[in-house]
């Protein structure tokens, strides 16, 4: 993983919203998905609503 996914993982956990620029494309269009399991997250993923590059974090975003 690219240290640009490995800065906005760093800025989800921070708290901050997207969207965030696509270290793969440098379109502002990195999205944060998360799927919920009685009120907890169980997975995040960081998807680019341009060109589809993304980084899998279950887990790693919480």
């Amino acid at each position: 993983m690219s240290s640009g996914w490995r800065d906005i993982i760093d800025s989800v956990r921070e708290g901050a919203g997207g969207p965030w620029m696509c270290p793969e494309c440098d379109e502002v269009a990195v999205e944060l998905g998360q799927r919920f399991v009685r009120r907890g997250v169980v997975e995040s993923t960081l998807l680019c609503l341009a060109c589809e590059a993304g980084a899998d974090g279950a887990g790693s975003l919480r």
